[in-house]
């Protein structure tokens, strides 16, 4: 069982942090500084199966508008969606959680 931490930051540069536990909270806390909010539809990264996640307070706290990670979800979204969210913009580091099949099944 094996995973990796992305983290795509405001400014568009990305870190990976290989992972060995599902157990990933603490981890993606840290990488975006604060409270956790799974990005609803964001559910593959590189042609991975993935979950990511933003700070839940990243618009009330002034963390910059990350224009890279909302592209990248905003290619995700069906039209239906798309339309819906066409006007959110993912704030501070967005956090994606990759990794073999059993590694994702064992995180949810």
């Amino acid at each position: 069982m094996q995973g990796e931490l992305t983290t795509i930051q405001a400014d568009g540069t990305k870190s990976r942090t290989p992972m060995t536990t599902p157990d990933h909270f603490l981890e993606v806390k840290a990488a975006v500084r604060g409270s956790i909010e799974l990005v609803s539809g964001f559910t593959s990264f590189e042609g991975k199966p993935c979950d990511a996640y933003v700070n839940d307070d990243g618009i009330a706290l002034g963390l910059p508008q990350n224009r890279v990670a909302s592209e990248l979800w905003w290619a995700q979204l069906d039209d239906h969606s798309r339309l819906g969210n066409a006007l959110d913009i993912l704030h501070g580091p967005l956090a994606i959680v990759t990794g073999d099949d059993e590694f994702i099944a064992a995180s949810r």
